[in-house]
């Protein structure tokens, strides 16, 4: 099969109709992540733990936003997707989320990483290693996508 810029269009462009069971699966696969690190969050803002502020409160607030962000879209995504029966299939947007999350993956995992090297006590907790570990594994994957992801743009450029 020749693949080309119409090729990529099509396959994009199908129009599968969507299990609800994995819909359902997915959506809920996604927002566990996030719930659990505005949880963690706000668990440290109550205990006041000043080893994550400082020259670290940046890297707080960005992915305190980009879980607020991640949960909205998730929720608009979906609101879309049940009111329209359509899948969401705009391939800027795609690019541009999975840069954004990528990114967002190595900030969540060097900001718990600095807390555990640090020794930070006030942020130690199960969600935490749960955010840690799912963010590793998320970055893990992601970069195997990166090939995939450069051939895609490379099409779409050409």
């Amino acid at each position: 099969m020749k693949i080309n810029k119409n090729s990529i269009m099509k396959k994009i462009n199908e129009n599968k109709p969507l299990n609800f069971i994995t819909t359902l699966i997915y959506i809920v696969l996604i927002c566990i992540p996030p719930v659990l690190g505005l949880l963690w969050l706000s668990n440290i803002k109550m205990k006041a733990c000043e080893c994550s502020e400082g020259e670290l409160k940046w890297m707080k607030d960005y992915i305190k936003f980009y879980f607020t962000f991640i949960l909205s879209y998730i929720l608009l995504s979906t609101l879309y997707i049940i009111f329209s029966g359509n899948r969401l299939r705009n391939v800027i947007l795609g690019i541009l989320l999975f840069i954004y999350n990528y990114i967002s993956y190595a900030i969540i995992v060097y900001y718990v990483y600095t807390l555990k090297d640090i020794e930070c006590k006030c942020s130690y907790s199960l969600k935490k290693d749960i955010i840690y570990i799912w963010y590793i594994i998320a970055t893990i994957f992601t970069t195997l996508l990166l090939p995939g992801f450069f051939v895609l743009i490379y099409y779409l450029i050409k």
